[in-house]
C-alpha cells in the first residue's frame, strides 16, 4: 500500500484532479474535483510542479543510461572513435576544439549577413558539418545528450522521422537537411560553449552579425523603400512608408531577428565584464530596436515588448511596474506612422482577414492527419492543403501563420507535445539560472541565460500570429539561440 501511495501514477492522478478543479471554476464538478483533490493531497502529498521537475530530471538522467541513449551517443561519436587512435586525431586534439568554437561563431555571423539572393541553406550544412567534425576530433569530442535534455532530443528525432512518412519525399528530404542543421547547432553550442572566454567570443560574433544586419536595415529606411502591396494593406495603411527587410526579402520574417536577439544584447549591457563591451552591446541594442520598429510588424512589436518585460521580471522584478508605466507613457510620443500602424491592430485589414481561412485550412488538415501530420516541410504541407481543397481564401496559401499549427500539421501531435516540453523545461531551468544572484565570475552566464530566454519567449509569442520558421535560415538562428541558452544555463548552475 505504501508503494502504491508513492507511485507516479497516483501522484499524477492527484495533479490531474487539482488542475481540473482550478479549470472548472465554481461549478458542481469543480466542487467534487476539489474534494477529491484535497483527499489525494492529504493522502499522497501531490505536487504538480514537483512531479514535473522530477520527471524531467529523471528522463534527462536516464537518457544516456538507456540502451536507446547509448546507441544514439555511439552513432554521434563514431567519427571520434575512428579518429581517436589515428595520427590525425592525435594532432587535432588541441587545436581542433578552439577551431570548432571559432567556426561556430563565424557560422552564426554568416547567417545574419549573407544577402538573400546569394544565400544557400546548404552553406549552413557545410559549416556545421565542419564544426561537428572538428568537435568530434577534439578533446571534447564526447557529446553529452543529458546536457541537451530528453525532450529536445525527442522533438529532433520525431521531426526528422516525419520526413519519411511524407506525401512528398523529395521536398521533405530537403527540410530534413534543415532540421539536421538545427540539431547540429544545438549540440555544438552545448558542447563547445563551456567557458567564459568562448561564450564571450560567441557573443561578439553574434553582435557583429546583428549589427551588420540591422544596420543595413536602417540604411534601407534612410534610402527609402517603396511600399509593397504584398506585405502591406495600402488602404488601411495609406501613410505608412516601405517596410525594411535587410538581407531577408520579407519584413515579417526579418522582424523575428531583433525579437530573438535584442533582449540578449540588453542583458549583456548589464552583465558584460568590461565597460567597452557594455557600450558596444548598448549601441547594438539601440540599432536592432530601431530597425525592428522600421519593419512595421505589429506582432513582432508586441512580442518584443513582452520579451523585454520578461527580461526585467527575471533580472530586476522590482522595475517591472515602472517599465510598464514607461511604455504606456511613451505611446503618445511615437511617430505618427508607427502609432497609426499600431492602431491598425484594432482594424480588420487584409492581413488579419486572411488569417481566418488559413487557420481553418490548417485545422481541416490536422483533423485528417492528427497523429503523424503530412510530413516534414512547409512546401509539402502547402501542396497537401491545395490539393485537398482545405483552403478557401483568395490569397495564395504560403504556410499556417502559426508555429504550433505548423509543427502539428507537418509532424503530428507527438512532435507538438515534445516541442512544448522541449521549450518548457529548458526555459524553466534558464529562468532559474538567470534569476539567481551571481558573483562576478557567474554574471556573464546569468545575463546570457536571461537574455536568451527572453528572446526565445518573444519569438514564440510572435509565432502565435505568424510562422516564424518560414525561412530556414531564421529557424537555424532560433535553434542557435536555444543552444546558447542551454550552454549558459548549464555553466551558470555548474559554477553556482
Amino acid at each position: 500500500m505504501v508503494k502504491l501511495r508513492e507511485s507516479f501514477t497516483y501522484r499524477l492522478l492527484g495533479a490531474f484532479f487539482a488542475a481540473l478543479s482550478e479549470a472548472a471554476g465554481a461549478s458542481f464538478a469543480a466542487a467534487i474535483a476539489a474534494r477529491v483533490w484535497g483527499w489525494l493531497k492529504r493522502q499522497y502529498n501531490v505536487s504538480l510542479a514537483r512531479i514535473a521537475a522530477e520527471w524531467d530530471s529523471a528522463l534527462d538522467s536516464r537518457l544516456e543510461e538507456s540502451v536507446f541513449g547509448s546507441l544514439l551517443t555511439l552513432v554521434l561519436t563514431v567519427p571520434a572513435r575512428l579518429l581517436e587512435d589515428s595520427y590525425i586525431g592525435g594532432a587535432l586534439k588541441k587545436p581542433a576544439s578552439a577551431a570548432a568554437a571559432a567556426l561556430l561563431g563565424l557560422s552564426l555571423c554568416a547567417l545574419f549577413v549573407f544577402p538573400y539572393e546569394s544565400w544557400n541553406n546548404y552553406y549552413a550544412l557545410y559549416m556545421l558539418a565542419a564544426v561537428t567534425l572538428l568537435l568530434l576530433a577534439s578533446k571534447e569530442r564526447w557529446i553529452s545528450l543529458k546536457h541537451v535534455g530528453f525532450w529536445p532530443v525527442a522533438f529532433a528525432l520525431i521531426t526528422l522521422a516525419s520526413a519519411f512518412w511524407s506525401q512528398n519525399e523529395n521536398e521533405s528530404l530537403r527540410f530534413f537537411i534543415f532540421a539536421l542543421i538545427c540539431a547540429m547547432a544545438v549540440i555544438a553550442c552545448v558542447s563547445l560553449l563551456n567557458s567564459q572566454k568562448r561564450m564571450m567570443a560567441m557573443m561578439l560574433f553574434l553582435a557583429l552579425g546583428l549589427l551588420i544586419c540591422c544596420g543595413y536595415g536602417l540604411y534601407q529606411n534612410v534610402q527609402g523603400i517603396e511600399p509593397n502591396p504584398h506585405y502591406t494593406d495600402l488602404t488601411a495603411n495609406a501613410d505608412m512608408p516601405g517596410r525594411v527587410y535587410s538581407f531577408f526579402d520579407n519584413p515579417n520574417s526579418f522582424a523575428n531577428i531583433p525579437v530573438l536577439f535584442s533582449p540578449l544584447m540588453l542583458a549583456l549591457v548589464f552583465y558584460s565584464p568590461k565597460l567597452r563591451q557594455r557600450l558596444l552591446f548598448a549601441f547594438i541594442f539601440a540599432v536592432s530596436s530601431a530597425c525592428l520598429i522600421m519593419t512595421y510588424t505589429r506582432g513582432a512589436w508586441l512580442a518584443w515588448a513582452a520579451s523585454l518585460l520578461l527580461l526585467v521580471l527575471i533580472c530586476r522584478p522590482r522595475l517591472a511596474p515602472w517599465l510598464v508605466l514607461l511604455c504606456i507613457a511613451f505611446v503618445p510620443l511615437l511617430p505618427s506612422p508607427v502609432l497609426d500602424r499600431l492602431m491598425t491592430i484594432f482594424v480588420s485589414d487584409s492581413s488579419m482577414k486572411s488569417r481566418g481561412p488559413i487557420y481553418m485550412a490548417m485545422l481541416r488538415l490536422i483533423k485528417r492527419n492528427l497523429f503523424l501530420g503530412v510530413g516534414l516541410g512547409s512546401t509539402n504541407l502547402r501542396e497537401v492543403i491545395v490539393r485537398e481543397n482545405y483552403y478557401t481564401g483568395s490569397a495564395y496559401f504560403v504556410h499556417g501563420h502559426n508555429l504550433l499549427l505548423q509543427i502539428w500539421g507537418e509532424s503530428g501531435i507527438f512532435a507538438l507535445i515534445s516541442w512544448l516540453l522541449a521549450m518548457f523545461f529548458p526555459i524553466k531551468s534558464a529562468i532559474r539560472a538567470g534569476a539567481r544572484k551571481a558573483g562576478e565570475s557567474e554574471a556573464l552566464f546569468k545575463g546570457i541565460a536571461a537574455g536568451a530566454v527572453s528572446g526565445l519567449a518573444g519569438s514564440i509569442i510572435f509565432g502565435l500570429t505568424d510562422y516564424i520558421w518560414s525561412y530556414p535560415r531564421i529557424m537555424m538562428m532560433y535553434w542557435f539561440l536555444f543552444g546558447i541558452m542551454l550552454a549558459a544555463a548549464r555553466m551558470r548552475l555548474e559554477e553556482k
